[in-house]
């Protein structure tokens, strides 16, 4: 084997060296694919309600659940308190973050004065592909609706990125991606479910879509937001004193 500085020769790798580095590979891809697993199930946990806002987090228990160490569920919990999700306290440990109308509102504040901008580049610049994959999620969105079970959340999340990810970026996706989980928490919280403006909205978001109307995607999404954010809004103020109260 030669290097392209100098052309020195280099040593060739034995086949046993080979092996051990192949090794060490794949034991980091799986190391990491665990560390995703826990912290993927601990974020659901969290945001599916099951443990609930105020509530102190088990650290011994979620162990014995997922049939790991510690270790690796401490790691994840830091990495939901950056998330705004858990919060580290001295005392107390870990405790799932609590909830308020003030965060709600300012989520649907800043996905209002992000995702209308997304969506018109979006729907300028989707190409042929890409409108289809829209159809396509809308499509499941209705059969999820329609079975009003467990997949609905996942097939929401899916239509919503199909109609934004010809306007995105990675960066932009993981900025979505931590509202949207914000969002999703207070939906499964007050137990809201969508409308049938809601459902109008979304066929003409899929429209707009498909004739490349930028303009008018954007509106939709942005009227969309409003009153997604203001129906949710009504719902926890009526469930505020069980809400806030959890935990306590």
């Amino acid at each position: 084997m030669w290097s392209a500085a100098g052309w020195e020769r280099v040593p060739s790798m034995s086949s046993k060296e080979s092996r051990v580095m192949s090794s060490s590979a794949e034991s980091v891809a799986s190391a990491q694919t665990s560390t995703d697993r826990i912290l993927d199930e601990i974020r659901s946990l969290i945001v599916r309600g099951t443990i609930r806002p105020g509530e102190r987090i088990n650290v011994r228990g979620l162990s014995d659940r997922l049939g790991v160490s510690h270790i690796p569920i401490r790691e994840a919990l830091r990495h939901l308190e950056g998330e705004g999700l858990v919060k580290l306290q001295a005392q107390r440990g870990a405790i799932a973050a609590r909830v308020s109308s003030q965060e709600l509102d300012d989520v649907y504040d800043l996905r209002r004065l992000l995702e209308p901008a997304i969506a018109v580049r979006a729907g300028e610049r989707a190409d042929e592909q890409q409108r289809q994959a829209v159809l396509e999620a809308h499509n499941r969105l209705e059969v999820a609706e329609d079975a009003a079970d467990s997949t609905f959340f996942q097939a929401h999340w899916d239509f919503h990125w199909a109609l934004l990810s010809p306007g995105s970026t990675a960066e932009v996706q993981r900025v979505l991606q931590q509202l949207w989980r914000t969002s999703e928490r207070y939906i499964r919280l007050t137990r809201g479910t969508a409308t049938n403006e809601a459902h109008e909205q979304h066929d003409l978001m899929v429209r707009a879509m498909l004739l490349g109307d930028g303009q008018e995607l954007g509106q939709l999404v942005s009227q969309h937001l409003t009153l997604t954010g203001t129906a949710l809004q009504s719902l926890f103020e009526e469930r505020r004193d069980e809400l806030i109260g959890l935990g306590n």
